[in-house]
Order: structure tokens, then sequence, then C-alpha cells
């Protein structure tokens, strides 16, 4: 999408566009194995916007507690592999693991093995 594009063509194609999960079953069978060091990556193929705690990508919206704002930004904005033991926040470790095994589930997320 070019530079410069009005939001509402933006928001539009973030609410339409049909997801693009390679190895979306992999990550599925792999879900309980994931721990806070499990390195994770955002979907180079994922368009997503944040508003508020409400996340939309790829025609599905995720509201989200307020108290997880921080770690929504940082999961959103991530251009490199992390562990969920990076996110900052006021979650603890389970906390963090239930929220990315939760993104890893909507095809946000990916673990990198």
């Amino acid at each position: 999408m070019p530079l410069g594009s009005p939001p509402t063509t933006r928001r539009k194609l973030v609410k339409t566009r049909r997801p693009i999960l390679d190895g979306q079953f992999e990550a599925l069978r792999g879900l309980e194995s994931l721990d806070v060091d499990t390195e994770l990556e955002r979907r180079e193929t994922v368009l997503a916007e944040l508003e508020g705690s409400s996340l939309r990508f790829e025609g599905t919206t995720l509201d989200f507690p307020e108290h997880v704002q921080e770690e929504l930004e940082f999961v959103v904005a991530a251009d490199a592999p992390f562990r969920a033991s990076d996110i900052p926040g006021s979650l603890d470790d389970d906390g963090r693991l239930s929220f990315v095994r939760r993104l890893v589930r909507e095809g946000l997320l990916r673990p990198i093995r």
C-alpha cells in the first residue's frame, strides 16, 4: 500500500483481507510447548492496526483489556524476533504466555523453530 493512502482505505483492507497463514497447523500443534523463551515473530504478511486495546488484522478484531496496551503496542510494532519474556508491561510470565498463545492461534504471531 502506498504511503499517504487515506486511513479509511487501509482500515478497509485490514478488515477484509484474507489471511496468508503458511505453517499455521504446525504452529497450532506446538502451542502447548511454547514457553516464555520460545522465539516468536510477527507474520510478515499480516497487516495490523491497533486502536486502543482493539487489535484488527486479517478481517479479525480482537478486544483486550486496557491493562495490556503496552504489550499490544510492542507486538504490533515488532519487526524482529522476540520472546514472550521480552514483552514489556504488567503481565507476569503466565499472562504473557497466554497472550502470545492467543496471538499465535489467531495467526498474528508464529513461533520460530
